[in-house]
């Protein structure tokens, strides 16, 4: 058993949309949670997912991190009423962070879920401006030899249907498994897990998401590799 093996409640309520691929995706990456914290920080907490609950016990103090005051209320209410009936082991404080900021505090473990796409949108800027400033991102929050994770979109192979379909309509920007060059592992997953129907459908979404295009992406990511829709990265600060 993983360090992330954690109660399916837990693990569903701390990646929200599409848990189940999301979560293959993350527990391959199992290796960097054998190992206790002193601190760990969320950049980028939403009221449909607080993706740093799956680090809970790890770290005496978990920080979740949220972009505009307009979303606190909203992340405390949801983080209240998807841990209710569940005993937490870290405590959990809820912080204004800007992935820009300069920040006067350093995380052993960063992590970040679907935030990349949105800050770094297509068309903006090159690769090669995004990929330095995640380094200085990663040199800004993380601890030296300290990790930051990001999950993200990728660019999935029927793009040329779904781009108008949710955040790619606002110019998200989508990664292939190479764009991210610094990166220290990666790992990825998905063929179909490119949007979520559960924000359009509710539990009837939850369940085509989770319960029938999972299973399918299964057999397929057997298959089709080279434009994954979901990606991890893992990022080690060697200051």
């Amino acid at each position: 058993m993983t360090r992330i093996d954690l109660d399916k409640n837990l693990f569903r309520a701390a990646l929200g949309w599409n848990y189940e691929a999301w979560g293959s995706c993350l527990r391959k990456a199992n290796f960097l949670f054998e190992r206790d914290y002193e601190s760990i920080l969320e950049i980028g907490a939403s009221q449909h997912s607080i993706t740093a609950l799956v680090f809970d016990g790890l770290s005496p103090v978990i920080t979740i991190g949220y972009y505009s005051e307009n979303d606190r209320g909203l992340i405390i209410a949801y983080f209240r009423s998807v841990t209710r009936d569940l005993t937490l082991k870290s405590d959990y404080h809820f912080k204004k962070i800007d992935i820009f900021d300069e920040s006067n505090e350093e995380y052993d473990l960063v992590i970040c879920k679907s935030v990349l796409g949105g800050v770094f949108r297509a068309g903006d800027r090159d690769l090669t401006f995004v990929n330095s400033e995640i380094r200085r991102i990663v040199n800004r929050f993380v601890t030296e030899k300290g990790y930051f994770v990001s999950l993200d979109n990728g660019k999935s192979c029927f793009d040329y249907i779904w781009n108008k379909v949710g955040a790619r309509k606002n110019n998200w920007r989508l990664f292939k498994i190479n764009d991210l060059t610094f990166s220290h592992s990666k790992f990825s997953f998905g063929v179909l897990s490119a949007f979520s129907l559960e924000t359009r459908l509710g539990k009837f979404g939850t369940f085509i998401d989770n319960r029938i295009f999972y299973p399918i992406d299964v057999v397929l990511y057997k298959f089709i590799r080279k434009f994954p829709t979901i990606i991890v990265s893992i990022f080690v600060n060697e200051k």
